[in-house]
């Protein structure tokens, strides 16, 4: 902190020495450059200021820290200390704070006559879709509580992380009335409550059921987070009238713009009169755009989307065409969802070096899909770092979660927490092996293990190879589970059964990109498809196996931009 304190025109806590003449001449050219800037109005940097002899914290939208402790990159190294704030935003210093701890005299927190810090470096978690069916509702309606939904193992995990984001599949909506499953979800705000109990505090809501319930259930879903204090990212409520392409976000003094993107709405159209209610892959031009915007204001940037084909094992052309758009824009990690299966994780980079994480796509957290593949999912795990050299992930994994199913019960359950006795009463009957194969089959052995992204690369022949992995029709793994997808479904009770009839086709549009070194084929511009959802009772894959349809096990109850993007701080 000290020497941030002494960078800058002299007027820090540090000696003031004599000034060489040019010196002095540079200070003051620049303070004329700032008050010529100042003139149009306030522009700020994140900096220590003082205030009547005490000092405070001041970022660059204006605001000031205040209330407790906070971890801030006081001098700019790359290491952050911890600072402990007053109620008015003044740090204390030179002796103990409210809750007994010691400080120096720069305010840093000290133990054992150390100063705490740690490197500037923001961790991640990130689960699949958090697919809200009747029979989760009905699971908990009678106690109004959902937190069996997610394992304590889980969210232990999930309370590890700087950033836990949830993938909020379904839309929340605040009537029991309008509470309902498949085809048009209303999920209960208690299973919101129950997420946040879990350790999530970050929401991605872009997805193509968030219109299900009309603009309502958005703004409903907003002002849950907004209440709470947690940021939330894809939709727009409808007191929210500029388009806000990104949330920036400060982490550990990590600056993040974090996107999210959903390829469609089931149809629904977005309202003339709120045309962001929901944030839209669209022109590749637009999203080029408004990358560059969190590009240039942030150190990082994250991008989740909903995209992709239901069900099926390998990246589409829509999938792979958008990632050469995010690689070419900096993007440093994306997270899929939407297929409700695992796809690989791919590290890429761009001709100059620069590498991007892409999750294609994490399947499933907690549903009630009866497939096995649907039932295995992915937790992304991966670190984010600022050195003196710059930032970007640094480490990535995707660890198994597994959905476990009774036939009255579902929970979201880590793989490696998983027991036997819990896998005996599954009710899809497979083992913990089983299990285990399952991911590492359609993660096409990518998953499981840390990355280093300062490692190699995945090839364009590689994405070849893994795409012929899965075409046989049937084929008996070693321990036994037949992978050729079923025309009937796992053996259900005697009851009415909805069918999920959801599956994703892909066209083509005039909507065109420049293409990468990266690139599908050797062509100089290609076009990215138009995603689009057919309802049958069963569809084709490209491979030419056929999906059978997905059930639950009971009926269903019918009952301009802005300047900067939002920028919230998370300490």
């Amino acid at each position: 902190m000290r020497q941030l304190l002494r960078f800058g025109f002299g007027f820090g806590m540090g000696r003031q020495g004599k000034q060489s003449v040019r010196l002095k001449c540079f200070r003051w050219a620049l303070l004329g450059l700032l008050s010529a800037s100042l003139a149009a109005g306030p522009v700020y940097a994140d900096e220590w200021v003082q205030e009547n002899g005490s000092w405070k914290y001041r970022y660059d939208d204006g605001s000031f820290e205040n209330r407790g402790w906070k971890w801030i990159d006081g001098d700019r190294d790359c290491v952050t200390e911890c600072y402990y704030f007053r109620e008015d935003g003044t740090i204390v210093v030179s002796g103990e704070t409210p809750d007994g701890y010691h400080v120096d005299r720069d305010g840093a927190w000290v133990k054992d006559g150390r100063r705490q810090e740690h490197k500037t470096e923001v961790r991640f978690a990130v689960t699949g879709d958090n697919l809200i069916h009747g029979q989760l509702i009905r699971f908990g309606q009678g106690s109004g509580n959902y937190e069996f939904l997610y394992q304590w193992e889980l969210s232990q995990e999930l309370k590890a992380a700087d950033l836990a984001v949830l993938n909020q599949e379904t839309i929340f909506v605040a009537d029991p009335a309008a509470y309902s499953g498949y085809p048009t979800f209303g999920t209960p705000l208690a299973v919101g409550e129950a997420a946040l109990n879990a350790g999530f505090n970050l929401a991605a809501c872009a997805t193509n059921h968030a219109l299900d319930k009309g603009l309502g259930a958005i703004d409903t879903t907003a002002a849950f987070y907004e209440a709470r204090g947690i940021p939330y990212i894809g939709i727009q409520s409808s007191g929210h009238i500029e388009y806000e392409p990104y949330k920036l976000i400060t982490v550990n003094g990590v600056r993040l713009a974090l996107y999210d993107y959903t390829y469609g709405t089931n149809g629904i159209p977005i309202p003339a009169s709120h045309p962001h209610a929901v944030h839209l892959l669209t022109n590749p031009n637009a999203v080029r755009a408004e990358l560059a915007l969190g590009r240039a204001a942030a150190d990082a940037v994250i991008v989740f989307v909903h995209w992709g084909n239901e069900y099926e094992p390998d990246p589409s052309v829509y999938q792979r065409s958008w990632a050469n758009v995010f690689l070419e824009s900096g993007v440093d990690v994306v997270v899929g969802g939407h297929p409700h299966v695992l796809q690989p994780v791919e590290l890429r980079e761009r001709e100059d070096g620069h590498k991007m994480v892409v999750y294609y796509s994490l399947g499933n957290m907690v549903s009630r899909q009866d497939r096995w593949e649907s039932s295995i999912g992915g937790l992304a795990e991966f670190t984010i770092t600022r050195t003196p050299e710059g930032c970007g992930v640094t480490e990535y994994e995707l660890k198994p979660l597994i959905t476990h199913q009774t036939w009255d019960f579902s929970t979201a359950c880590l793989l490696e927490s998983y027991t036997p006795e819990l896998a005996a009463a599954h009710r899809m009957g497979l083992s913990i092996p089983q299990w285990q194969e399952l991911f590492t089959r359609w993660t096409k052995g990518t998953g499981g293990h840390w990355g280093k992204a300062s490692g190699d690369t995945n090839t364009e022949q590689a994405a070849a190879d893994s795409s012929t992995a899965d075409t046989a029709g049937q084929a008996e793994s070693s321990t036994g589970v037949i992978y050729a997808e079923r025309e009937t479904e796992t053996a259900v009770p005697e009851t009415t059964v909805a069918a999920e009839t959801e599956t994703a086709a892909e066209t083509t549009s005039a909507v065109q990109i420049e293409m990468t070194a990266e690139t599908e084929s050797a062509a100089a511009e290609t076009e990215i498809p138009v995603q689009t959802e057919t309802a049958a009772a069963e569809t084709q894959s490209s491979s030419g196996v056929i999906f059978a349809p997905v059930r639950e096990t009971e009926p269903e109850t019918t009952a301009g931009y802005a300047t900067a993007g939002a920028d919230v701080v998370v300490r």
